[in-house]
């Protein structure tokens, strides 16, 4: 998992300027960008423009990018991980922000961006948050593929011979 980031204190241009990056023209199967909130559910238009007011109000945003291991992710599998991250980091790290969050693919590598904010305490992070985020990222993409694999089928009875030698019986016997 590939994670990069910025930050902005809140000035008049950049809550506009944010918001049309992650969502701008091209960047996703050549269209604009669908912006999603913390729910997953796509923002319409007039969302984006009371999304913009809120945000204006917020002492600083941030910008993360999250690029996923696995080049096969789905849409739906990406917006999954992504929430599932920045969920998982509030709560382990006693932050609390909120965030938006758009799909891109015009690097032929399906990502996110998400956009960020809330109070400068809460989005601050100096190198050693964002290696915390970046592993916490990590673990979270290893465990969703692990349970991809097992929805799918990608694992056989002979795949975890161990268990095989193992006594699951419940009662006396």
């Amino acid at each position: 998992m590939i994670v990069k980031s910025s930050f902005f204190n809140n000035t008049t241009g950049t809550t506009s300027s944010n918001l049309n990056y992650i969502g701008r023209t091209g960047a996703f199967e050549g269209g604009r960008g669908m912006i999603f909130d913390r729910e997953g559910n796509i923002l319409q238009k007039d969302d984006l423009t009371e999304l913009k007011q809120d945000i204006r109000h917020a002492q600083m945003e941030r910008r993360i990018i999250f690029s996923p291991a696995d080049p096969e992710y789905s849409k739906e599998d990406i917006g999954i991980l992504i929430r599932e991250i920045l969920e998982h980091y509030q709560v382990q790290f006693d932050k609390n922000f909120d965030y938006v969050f758009a799909l891109h693919d015009h690097n032929e590598r399906l990502h996110a961006h998400v956009l960020a904010w809330g109070d400068r305490e809460n989005l601050q992070m100096d190198k050693d948050d964002l290696s915390a985020l970046r592993e916490l990222a990590h673990g979270i993409e290893v465990e969703m593929e692990k349970s991809n694999e097992f929805s799918m089928g990608a694992y056989e009875k002979n795949d975890f011979p161990e268990l095989d030698s193992k006594d699951f019986s419940i009662g006396d016997d």
